[in-house]
């Protein structure tokens, strides 16, 4: 069902302070930074291996999300939903639609 945990969705109240902090101080590389509807979104690479890390300025600060890839979302999200899983608001990354838990 799950083929890879792609992204860890990381709360960035202050965008610019937490690119700092991960490429300055943990050495990791900045991939991208985007601004869509209304929100700030980087994408930093930390090692050679997934997942990335998406700072993202409009998050609660506990809300953590892990982003797994699947081959087909909607067959997931069927699935899921027939054990009982209590899906989020959908949002969107560059990489495609996401559906949180």
């Amino acid at each position: 069902m799950f083929e890879s945990l792609d992204f860890l969705y990381v709360p960035a109240p202050n965008i610019q302070e937490s690119i700092r902090y991960y490429t300055k101080v943990l050495a990791g590389e900045l991939l991208w930074k985007i601004h869509a509807y209304g929100v700030w979104v980087a994408c930093i690479r930390l090692s050679d291996k997934l997942p990335y890390i998406l700072l993202a300025d409009h998050i609660e600060r506990k809300d953590l999300k892990m982003i797994y890839r699947v081959s087909n979302l909607e067959n997931v999200a069927s699935e899921l939903r027939a054990r009982g899983w209590r899906e989020e608001k959908s949002l969107e990354i560059p990489n495609g639609p996401c559906m949180p838990s």
